[in-house]
């Protein structure tokens, strides 16, 4: 997330593993879908025995403490 929606900064949050890039101010809107798909990956994965219980996905262990 930034205020800085330039194509370079987008670029390189991807780049060091952004699956996604939002930019302030976020709207609801925005935000409600990437949580979707975040539920429904994590649903999607933790059903077929390939994601853990309990935890957030991604690879960032600051993410798994939301």
């Amino acid at each position: 997330m930034s205020s800085n929606g330039e194509t370079s900064t987008v670029l390189r949050g991807v780049t060091h593993g952004a699956v996604d890039f939002l930019i302030k101010p976020v709207r609801i809107e925005e935000l409600r879908n990437v949580w979707q798909h975040v539920i429904r990956r994590r649903r999607d994965l933790v059903g077929t025995g390939h994601g853990p219980p309990g935890r957030l996905l991604g690879h960032a262990s600051s993410a798994n403490r939301l």
